[in-house]
């Protein structure tokens, strides 16, 4: 695209139409913001040669379109134009049109991500497919030294570290020892995968549900039952070795857990969770995979009671959930003399894997 310093790029920076927000921030919704001056002048009275989106929103998000949409009604069918998308933590590519794209990079810097696209329309071709193809090339490159490399077109990956760069390698593994980040908590006996659904033998949040949370918060009392979205748990677990850097990795946010009523029939749990399903913002869903927007630790029975507990950052939308169920206004106490969802992983790696072999529980 950038040919020399002639090529003008139009860029935009959306959010999708997030509900859950904090009081104090106001989002403007996309189908509000293609409507408004701003956004229609950009497009009107500006001269570029190409349109970017840089948007934290999933690939096939419905807004993705929508942008798209007010976009070819000012500035016509021949722009091409790029969406830059996030939010899903995958790597997915989608045609839009013969001149549209829309490019997500996995997550958490596990992927660099190179698109480009031709400012010249193809020539004809059969089909809208081919088209786009025509015009639009991507790929995703490993965060690792020697796929960096090889994408530089460098023999050696070792070429790539510059004086800086090795200062600040420097200046991290300093600090991960004062963290003493490299320190052994235990073995775990397999790989978990944090994007796994839950009835998968491999799934981290199957083995979150039904050991972690029970074993370490619980002490095994069945009348407890957690409910939690299903976002927290931010990479997977790899057999062997569990360092303090491998557990605030996956779990990084060290949420407090509470209890938000003490005794609270199956019923209302049930409706509890039909409730926050219902009320999740469906552009969270893809962060998801298969698995729940939100999960329990075990599934209330009738009209038995339970504790029903969540962590700080679900607390808002539980306790709405709750009173919309019950009529009641729960009053929530803090758990755990200040334990986090961070601190249990740690408890559990070393109390149910220990590296001897005999790993206590988790298989």
């Amino acid at each position: 695209l950038l040919v020399g310093r002639t090529s003008r790029v139009l860029a935009f920076g959306f959010l999708y139409d997030m509900r859950d927000h904090a009081d104090h921030v106001i989002v403007t919704r996309v189908e509000e913001a293609v409507q408004q001056a701003w956004f229609v002048d950009a497009l009107t009275a500006t001269e570029y040669d190409a349109v970017l989106f840089l948007t934290h929103m999933d690939f096939k998000d419905p807004l993705v379109d929508l942008l798209l949409a007010a976009t070819r009604a000012s500035a016509g069918a021949a722009v091409p134009v790029l969406f830059v998308t996030g939010h899903s933590h995958v790597r997915a590519y989608r045609d839009l049109d013969t001149r549209a794209a829309s490019f997500e990079a996995g997550r958490y810097l596990d992927t660099i991500g190179f698109a480009s696209f031709s400012l010249s329309p193809p020539p004809s071709v059969a089909s809208s497919s081919a088209a786009a193809a025509a015009t639009f090339a991507h790929l995703n490159i490993d965060a690792n030294r020697a796929s960096m490399a090889a994408a530089a077109g460098l023999a050696d990956p070792a070429s790539l570290l510059t004086a800086a760069g090795a200062a600040l390698r420097g200046e991290i593994k300093r600090g991960a020892s004062g963290l003493r980040l490299s320190h052994v908590l235990g073995c775990a006996p397999r790989t978990y995968k944090a994007a796994a659904g839950l009835g998968a033998a491999e799934s981290l949040w199957r083995l979150y549900l039904d050991e972690v949370t029970p074993r370490t918060a619980f002490g095994g009392n069945a009348s407890r039952i957690a409910v939690q979205s299903t976002g927290s748990l931010r990479y997977d677990l790899y057999a062997g070795s569990v360092t303090l850097d491998d557990v605030w990795t996956m779990n990084p946010f060290a949420d407090h857990l509470w209890r938000v009523a003490p005794a609270v029939s199956g019923g209302d749990v049930r409706a509890v969770l039909s409730a926050l399903h219902a009320q999740a913002p469906s552009a969270a869903d893809p962060r998801t995979g298969p698995l729940p927007r939100y999960a329990a630790t075990s599934m209330p029975v009738g009209d038995e009671k339970y504790e029903l507990w969540t962590v700080d950052f679900d607390l808002p939308a539980v306790v709405r959930a709750y009173e919309s169920q019950t009529g009641s206004a729960p009053h929530p106490v803090r758990m755990l003399d200040g334990s986090t969802s961070t601190d249990l992983w740690m408890r559990y790696v070393q109390q149910a894997w220990p590296c001897n072999g005999t790993a206590a529980g988790g298989g």
